[in-house]
């Protein structure tokens, strides 16, 4: 018997603890008032993983060019969180990871049985100028792109 291809996904996915978030967004916080500080997190993030910049860049129509920057800070912050939970960078995520994140882990809530902090994270940090319709697609934007980062 051939096991499921997505199968693995739920099994060897980390726990992202809460204080790791914390520590990232307190960071972040005391930097928000610099007119830079949001753009060299995304450039950060766009330089170290093309394909989830990529991803999130194919979204444009449903969440505004502000919402795609939004958007890859949140992944950033995401990004940062991991490395702080794990004393490594991410490998890079490419679009077949990305496809299989999306199969496996398709809402918030399916993220949530394996990553509570970051499905909370996600959940209380989506407030896009494009309402609740772009804050739909952003939720589940990242929810793959959370499932993608700590499965690799």
């Amino acid at each position: 018997m051939v096991a499921h291809p997505h199968a693995f996904w739920h099994t060897i996915a980390m726990k992202v603890p809460e204080d790791a978030i914390t520590k990232v967004v307190q960071a972040a916080s005391e930097h928000m008032s610099e007119p830079e500080y949001i753009s060299t997190q995304v450039d950060s993030l766009m330089g170290v993983q093309p394909s989830i910049t990529q991803y999130v860049i194919a979204h444009q129509a449903d969440l505004s060019v502000e919402g795609v920057v939004t958007t890859l800070f949140h992944v950033a912050m995401m990004h940062l969180s991991i490395i702080e939970a794990t004393g490594s960078t991410p490998t890079k995520v490419g679009f077949p990871q990305l496809d299989m994140a999306a199969t496996a882990t398709p809402t918030l809530e399916d993220l949530a049985k394996d990553e509570p902090n970051l499905a909370s994270y996600i959940a209380t940090n989506l407030d896009l100028a494009g309402g609740e319709s772009a804050n739909k697609v952003a939720g589940k934007v990242l929810t793959h792109i959370a499932q993608a980062l700590v499965s690799m």
